[in-house]
Protein backbone atom coordinates (compact mmCIF):
# COMPACT_ATOMS: atom_id res chain seq x y z
CA UNK A 1 0.00 0.00 0.00
CA UNK A 2 1.51 3.49 -0.99
CA UNK A 3 2.33 5.57 1.87
CA UNK A 4 -0.35 8.73 1.02
CA UNK A 5 -3.12 6.08 1.32
CA UNK A 6 -5.23 5.25 4.43
CA UNK A 7 -6.66 2.08 5.41
CA UNK A 8 -10.45 1.49 5.72
CA UNK A 9 -11.17 1.40 9.20
CA UNK A 10 -12.41 -1.74 10.19
CA UNK A 11 -16.01 -0.78 10.80
CA UNK A 12 -15.81 0.45 7.12
CA UNK A 13 -14.67 -3.06 6.21
CA UNK A 14 -17.67 -4.98 7.70
CA UNK A 15 -20.12 -2.75 6.29
CA UNK A 16 -18.85 -3.16 2.88
CA UNK A 17 -18.20 -7.01 3.70
CA UNK A 18 -21.85 -7.24 4.46
CA UNK A 19 -23.41 -5.74 1.67
CA UNK A 20 -20.96 -8.00 -0.80
CA UNK A 21 -22.40 -11.06 0.91
CA UNK A 22 -26.08 -9.85 1.02
CA UNK A 23 -25.40 -9.39 -2.50
CA UNK A 24 -23.89 -12.89 -3.54
CA UNK A 25 -26.16 -14.46 -1.73
CA UNK A 26 -28.85 -13.14 -4.44
CA UNK A 27 -27.29 -14.60 -7.33
CA UNK A 28 -30.02 -16.43 -8.77
CA UNK A 29 -27.93 -19.47 -9.99
CA UNK A 30 -26.16 -20.38 -7.06
CA UNK A 31 -26.67 -24.18 -6.69
CA UNK A 32 -29.66 -25.75 -4.82
CA UNK A 33 -28.66 -24.80 -0.68
CA UNK A 34 -25.38 -22.97 -1.26
CA UNK A 35 -25.42 -19.37 0.42
CA UNK A 36 -21.94 -17.94 0.62
CA UNK A 37 -20.01 -17.66 3.86
CA UNK A 38 -17.84 -15.12 5.46
CA UNK A 39 -13.92 -16.21 4.59
CA UNK A 40 -14.27 -19.32 5.18
CA UNK A 41 -15.27 -22.96 3.13
CA UNK A 42 -15.42 -26.78 3.60
CA UNK A 43 -17.29 -29.57 1.83
CA UNK A 44 -20.95 -28.13 3.86
CA UNK A 45 -19.97 -24.52 2.56
CA UNK A 46 -18.37 -24.64 -0.96
CA UNK A 47 -18.57 -20.90 -1.64
CA UNK A 48 -17.23 -18.30 0.31
CA UNK A 49 -16.07 -14.53 0.03
CA UNK A 50 -12.32 -13.26 1.34
CA UNK A 51 -11.19 -9.90 1.70
CA UNK A 52 -7.96 -8.64 0.46
CA UNK A 53 -5.13 -6.50 1.22
CA UNK A 54 -5.44 -2.98 -0.34
CA UNK A 55 -8.81 -1.71 1.44
CA UNK A 56 -7.83 2.04 1.25
CA UNK A 57 -9.29 5.54 0.84
CA UNK A 58 -8.36 6.37 -2.83
CA UNK A 59 -9.15 9.90 -2.37
CA UNK A 60 -10.09 11.71 0.76
CA UNK A 61 -11.89 14.84 0.35
CA UNK A 62 -11.44 18.77 2.57
CA UNK A 63 -14.38 18.84 4.47
CA UNK A 64 -15.83 20.10 7.96
CA UNK A 65 -13.82 19.30 10.58
CA UNK A 66 -15.55 15.94 12.14
CA UNK A 67 -16.67 14.89 8.50
CA UNK A 68 -15.17 12.13 6.92
CA UNK A 69 -15.20 12.45 2.58
CA UNK A 70 -13.58 9.80 0.73
CA UNK A 71 -13.35 7.38 -2.28
CA UNK A 72 -12.28 4.07 -1.25
CA UNK A 73 -11.71 0.74 -2.68
CA UNK A 74 -12.24 -3.17 -0.76
CA UNK A 75 -10.39 -5.66 -3.24
CA UNK A 76 -12.29 -9.43 -2.18
CA UNK A 77 -12.13 -12.83 -4.19
CA UNK A 78 -15.11 -15.77 -4.57
CA UNK A 79 -13.68 -19.22 -3.79
CA UNK A 80 -15.96 -22.07 -4.42
CA UNK A 81 -14.97 -25.74 -3.51
CA UNK A 82 -16.08 -28.42 -6.10
CA UNK A 83 -15.68 -32.14 -6.40
CA UNK A 84 -15.82 -32.41 -10.40
CA UNK A 85 -15.52 -35.50 -11.66
CA UNK A 86 -14.92 -35.23 -15.38
CA UNK A 87 -13.66 -32.74 -17.94
CA UNK A 88 -17.19 -31.51 -18.21
CA UNK A 89 -18.65 -31.64 -14.89
CA UNK A 90 -15.44 -29.17 -13.91
CA UNK A 91 -16.08 -26.78 -16.61
CA UNK A 92 -19.40 -26.50 -15.43
CA UNK A 93 -18.71 -25.82 -11.46
CA UNK A 94 -16.17 -23.43 -12.88
CA UNK A 95 -18.59 -21.68 -15.32
CA UNK A 96 -20.96 -21.20 -12.02
CA UNK A 97 -18.06 -18.33 -11.03
CA UNK A 98 -18.08 -16.94 -13.79
CA UNK A 99 -21.27 -16.91 -14.09
CA UNK A 100 -21.96 -14.80 -11.10
CA UNK A 101 -18.44 -12.93 -11.23
CA UNK A 102 -20.68 -11.12 -14.47
CA UNK A 103 -23.75 -10.77 -12.81
CA UNK A 104 -22.60 -9.26 -9.94
CA UNK A 105 -20.81 -6.55 -12.75
CA UNK A 106 -24.14 -5.72 -14.00
CA UNK A 107 -26.41 -5.42 -10.84
CA UNK A 108 -28.10 -2.82 -8.89
CA UNK A 109 -26.15 -2.35 -5.82
CA UNK A 110 -27.42 -2.76 -2.36
CA UNK A 111 -27.87 0.71 -0.33
CA UNK A 112 -25.29 1.23 2.25
CA UNK A 113 -25.33 3.53 5.38
CA UNK A 114 -24.09 6.50 6.41
CA UNK A 115 -24.03 8.35 2.82
CA UNK A 116 -21.99 5.70 1.53
CA UNK A 117 -22.73 4.48 -2.36
CA UNK A 118 -21.29 1.42 -4.42
CA UNK A 119 -19.81 2.99 -7.47
CA UNK A 120 -18.65 -0.41 -9.46
CA UNK A 121 -17.51 -3.60 -8.44
CA UNK A 122 -15.14 -5.18 -11.07
CA UNK A 123 -13.69 -8.71 -12.22
CA UNK A 124 -10.22 -8.36 -11.85
CA UNK A 125 -9.12 -11.96 -12.94
CA UNK A 126 -11.41 -14.66 -14.57
CA UNK A 127 -12.33 -17.70 -12.43
CA UNK A 128 -9.28 -20.18 -12.05
CA UNK A 129 -8.29 -23.18 -10.75
CA UNK A 130 -6.23 -21.89 -7.11
CA UNK A 131 -5.93 -25.47 -5.64
CA UNK A 132 -6.79 -29.78 -5.56
CA UNK A 133 -7.18 -31.23 -2.56
CA UNK A 134 -6.68 -34.57 -1.66
CA UNK A 135 -9.95 -35.62 -1.72
CA UNK A 136 -10.45 -34.89 -4.96
CA UNK A 137 -11.74 -31.16 -4.07
CA UNK A 138 -10.57 -28.03 -6.48
CA UNK A 139 -10.85 -24.90 -5.71
CA UNK A 140 -11.85 -22.30 -8.08
CA UNK A 141 -10.85 -18.40 -7.69
CA UNK A 142 -12.17 -14.91 -8.75
CA UNK A 143 -11.18 -11.45 -8.03
CA UNK A 144 -12.74 -8.28 -7.59
CA UNK A 145 -12.45 -4.80 -6.20
CA UNK A 146 -15.47 -2.96 -4.97
CA UNK A 147 -15.01 0.91 -5.35
CA UNK A 148 -17.58 3.37 -3.40
CA UNK A 149 -18.09 7.00 -2.14
CA UNK A 150 -18.52 8.05 1.55
CA UNK A 151 -20.37 11.67 1.29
Amino acid sequence: MEDNLTALSIAEQNLISKAILLLINQYPELPSGVKASWQYVDDKNPLAVFSQQGAVKLVEYLCMPGEDVFDGQFPFFILYRCKPTSVAQRMSKQNILDGLGEWIEHQEYPALTGGRTITAIERTTTSSLVGRLEDGSEEYQCNFNLTYEKR
